[in-house]
């Protein structure tokens, strides 16, 4: 084999390598039901009025249920998650930007699939936003009922 054979081996190796995407391994799967890079959107910075939970964020935690396994094995923690909030008020393109665990991470995004937001808006014009919103899974104390009990 001469020398330009096995360059042009290495390269058409390597360039089928980027194609098949050999870190795709650590992509954050995004539940989008239409396309979000078609859309002009926003960041909670650009908007007037941030996007807000129909029934506000006290409801939205009022609805949390912490996993029984995870509360079980002391998993606690804040779990983010990002979504996009169409000018409807519906979330799409929800992942998690950090979590301590997988747990967590599925009651969240529960939370999030099932509400329905007041859309940001600019000028008093709905817009697609990128919101972010924070969830604190953390163990309750006993009251001091309890510790009689």
């Amino acid at each position: 084999m001469s020398n330009k054979s096995i360059l042009l081996y290495i390269l058409l190796c390597g360039f089928t390598i980027l194609l098949l995407g050999c870190g795709s391994s650590h992509h954050i799967p995004r539940n989008n039901t239409i396309p979000v890079d078609s859309l002009d959107t926003y960041s909670v910075a650009e908007v007037d009025s941030k996007p807000k939970p129909i029934g506000g964020y006290k409801y939205l935690l009022s609805k949390m249920e912490y996993p029984r396994k995870a509360r079980d094995r002391g998993i606690k923690g804040k779990v983010v998650v990002n979504l996009l909030v169409t000018k409807g008020g519906n979330g799409i393109g929800h992942y998690i930007e950090y979590s301590p665990h997988p747990m967590l991470s599925k009651e969240a995004l529960r939370l999030v699939k099932e509400t329905t937001f007041a859309p940001g808006k600019i000028d008093s014009q709905p817009v697609h936003t990128w919101f972010s919103i924070p969830f604190y899974f953390r163990m309750a104390k006993k009251s001091a009922i309890q510790g009689n009990w």
